[in-house]
């Protein structure tokens, strides 16, 4: 059976987009003193070590996941199973329970996310709901004991600042960086609850796309509030931003020519035949990770495509330590620092399958 799922990508997003009108492709200037972007040389590709694979029955994902101590957390599909998430073991795979029913209650969820903030962080917030405006405090310990759900997930509103924000980031001092969903508060932003002041970052480079294309700046945010850095990742600029919390840039990468994407006059928004590069990135305490796909949203999630998926990997200063290729693209990802083990998660799209997820674990050289 195949399954049609929700991803946060061109068309299944808010931000739908159609095919495919295509409008001249310009250059443009990085910076005031430059008529050029220097371009980040990409690092001989690495080839991950495959440990195993397994089948994941009656698992659908959606688009997240995260390892927390011994459990390999996911954002299922809650068409397949009825519940939003799922913990297994990450070692033998066995699955330890579902959770996470639909509805409005304190225990429920409606839309919800995964926090991006780097999984050294000393908090329980992985998770707040876009639609309720909640955060969702969850004890995992004991989740997993079989403790009724209402015992383990409750509730706290949002700030007003925060509701209708993606891409959700804890940082230092209570500050949240996150990408409101209209894009009218900058490329992404930083809201500090005790003054109440929000800083804009700015959108960088700047571009001369119309007001009504704005959301092709959308992007992918990652913080280690232990080093005081957040990363952007663009999804339609090959670009890797690093900022501090303040909301200074750092360090920027570029890994090829930047070029205006693609328009869609229709929807106001990029057509399907234009290159999308980074659509997931996940911290660990020593590095962050992008994936990088350099290929159009219609050869998006072909597994016989010409085109490798790429893995960068950064460390929190700003640097480029490895990159890695692999011929199939994953719907998730993770990486346990612990093991330097990542998890590469799709799901079986083959017609007339059994409804189920893969895991091929792999080691990072």
């Amino acid at each position: 059976m195949k399954i049609i799922k929700f991803k946060f990508g061109l068309e299944q997003t808010l931000f739908k987009s159609p095919k495919y009108l295509i409008l001249s492709i310009f250059l443009f200037s990085c910076s005031n003193n430059n008529n050029y972007c220097e371009i980040t040389p990409l690092l001989p590709s690495k080839t991950f070590t495959e440990e195993d694979q397994i089948t994941l029955p009656q698992e659908c994902i959606n688009n997240n996941s995260f390892i927390l101590d011994s459990l390999l957390v996911l954002f299922s599909n809650s068409r397949c199973n009825n519940s939003m998430f799922s913990i297994y073991n990450k070692n033998t795979f066995e699955l330890i329970r579902r959770f996470g029913e639909i509805g409005g209650a304190p225990f429920e969820f409606n839309f919800p996310e995964f926090y991006g903030t780097c999984t050294s962080a000393p908090t329980l917030n992985f998770i707040y709901d876009l639609r309720l405006g909640q955060n969702k405090i969850i004890d995992f310990n004991k989740l997993i004991t079989g403790v009724n759900a209402t015992e383990c997930i409750n509730s706290e509103s949002l700030s007003k600042e925060l509701v209708w924000a993606r891409e959700l980031n804890q940082l230092n001092n209570d500050k949240v960086a996150g990408i409101d969903v209209s894009l009218k508060k900058g490329m992404f932003f930083i809201y500090d609850p005790a003054s109440g002041k929000t800083v804009e970052v700015p959108i960088h480079p700047k571009m001369k796309i119309p007001e009504q294309y704005r959301h092709t700046y959308y992007g992918h945010l990652c913080a280690n509030p232990s080093k005081d850095i957040i990363v952007f990742a663009s999804r339609f600029f090959d670009e890797i931003l690093f900022y501090n919390s303040d909301g200074k840039l750092l360090k920027e990468h570029y890994f090829s020519t930047i070029k205006q994407p693609i328009l869609s006059k229709q929807l106001s928004s990029v057509s399907n035949e234009s290159p999308v590069f980074f659509m997931k990135i996940y911290g660990t305490p020593e590095r962050c990770y992008a994936l990088r796909i350099a290929r159009p949203f219609s050869d998006f999630e072909n597994p016989k495509s010409s085109i490798p998926v790429q893995l960068l990997s950064f460390d929190w200063d700003g640097n480029l330590v490895a990159v890695y290729e692999y011929n199939r693209y994953c719907d998730t990802f993770c990486v346990d620092e612990s093991t330097n083990t990542l998890y590469w998660i799709f799901d079986n799209e083959e017609e007339n399958s059994q409804i189920a997820s893969n895991v091929i674990r792999m080691k990072l050289d």
